[in-house]
């Protein structure tokens, strides 16, 4: 397959996933459902959903020179904030998810609650940034420059000319 097919087709996946995310995370705290089967049901979709957003991101990382290479530390100085973010939002989503499980019984008295409404209030703070986040670094990682040997080779010469004078005006 093509770079660009590649990139359309994890894009593609990535949007239909987030959009699935989005419209859960819309609908579950206020859509009462009957029972606690279709609760966990939807939980069940979600937590699938955001593990398969990880796995998009993942295959991204994993196609670059860099991640082949063992330049890691690279990617993460470069990619910091979506390699926080991810878990995080993931963490945060079991938790609120678990919450509603967990106390079923008496949804009324879930606001109630103010530690849910704190994580539940995260839990939508968070979303945007990792939508966002998770799109823009595949988009990012299927740039050329993250596919060729010589963009980092270049890059790591001019960083070693630059130490090398460095050094030289210490000695």
């Amino acid at each position: 397959m093509k770079p660009h097919q590649t990139l359309y087709l994890r894009l593609t996946i990535l949007l239909l996933l987030n959009a699935l995310d989005l419209a859960l995370n819309s609908t579950i705290e206020y859509d009462i459902t009957t029972d606690r089967n279709s609760q966990v049901l939807t939980f069940g979709v979600q937590i699938v959903a955001q593990t398969l957003v990880v796995a998009v991101v993942f295959t991204s990382f994993g196609d670059t020179f860099l991640f082949r290479v063992g330049l890691v530390d690279v990617m993460w100085d470069r990619f910091m904030g979506v390699l926080v973010v991810v878990p995080v939002y993931g963490f945060v989503g079991i938790v609120v998810g678990s919450y509603r499980i967990r106390r079923f019984d008496d949804i009324d008295d879930l606001w109630n609650l103010p530690l849910y409404k704190v994580i539940s209030i995260l839990h939508k703070i968070l979303a945007p940034l990792y939508y966002a986040m998770t799109i823009s670094c595949v988009m990012e990682l299927s740039e050329s420059k993250y596919h060729t040997k010589e963009a980092w080779v270049d890059a790591f010469c001019k960083d070693d000319k630059a130490n090398d004078k460095g050094m030289r005006r210490l000695s």
